[in-house]
């Protein structure tokens, strides 16, 4: 699963009395580290303890780098942690654990819930299988008839097919963003790709799953995040599916 691209960041986090004891400096300093573990480390609550390293990240000189974590790392009551040559994030760490505890949980939810569900499989046309012709009916007219009736068989499940894609895609473009949407044309070629490459029923669920993490940034991290345009979801659904297939937000009563 991959890493939550955010974390949550309250007024009550900035003022408190730790970080506003903070030269000015030192405070945007601190937040800009705290960005640096979230987005780089593995764990998302450390960064090496390297002081070249960081000053060049921080574009700073290692003076002043070192100014600043005089006062991050203060005696008696540092703001952030120091073990095994790493500066550690307790608040970092609690919020990671948090939320990916509660996405490997309602990813758990979603597959139990698919299980139950169970899919619907149609039967596919097997053209080894042996026609059983009617009796009295001239063999001679046997292969024109069962060829006409496969055709039209066919015919009928494709048209089946077209009126089902065209039914999903107007409830995709219904549910959107109005501001989201762009160009309409561009997203219904792409649609339509995906469609006939057996993809839907996928696209379906990894769409739900955004839909409910963005609900869930909303209610649950306080951190609402626009809507990605149509166009730029069709093009990554894909790569990013392990982030949103099977999320869930479920309100707490």
């Amino acid at each position: 699963m991959n890493k939550p691209p955010a974390f949550q960041f309250y007024p009550k986090d900035w003022l408190d009395f730790k970080v506003q004891r903070m030269s000015y400096e030192s405070q945007g300093i601190y937040i800009k580290i705290l960005c640096f573990m979230w987005k780089d480390s593995r764990d998302q609550c450390s960064i090496r303890n390297d002081d070249f390293e960081i000053s060049n990240a921080l574009g700073i000189s290692k003076k002043r780098w070192l100014k600043a974590k005089a006062e991050i790392l203060r005696n008696g009551d540092p703001i952030l942690a120091q073990k095994s040559n790493k500066l550690i994030s307790k608040k970092l760490q609690k919020i990671s654990k948090k939320m990916k505890d509660y996405r490997k949980k309602q990813a758990e939810k979603g597959k139990k819930s698919g299980l139950t569900r169970g899919t619907t499989v149609e039967p596919r046309l097997n053209h080894s299988s042996t026609i059983v012709e009617p009796k009295g009916e001239p063999k001679g007219n046997s292969s024109s008839s069962s060829s006409s009736s496969s055709s039209i068989s066919k015919n009928k499940k494709k048209n089946n097919m077209s009126q089902n894609f065209e039914k999903k895609w107007n409830e995709l473009i219904k549910i959107w963003p109005t501001g989201a949407k762009g160009k309409l044309n561009t997203c219904r070629v792409k649609f339509n790709a995906l469609c006939k490459q057996g993809k839907l029923e996928e696209f379906i669920k990894i769409q739900r799953g955004y839909f409910q993490f963005l609900e869930y940034r909303d209610k649950v991290e306080h951190f609402p995040q626009k809507c990605m345009h149509l166009s730029t979801f069709l093009n990554n659904w894909e790569a990013d599916k392990e982030q949103y297939i099977g999320f869930e937000y479920k309100a707490r009563l």
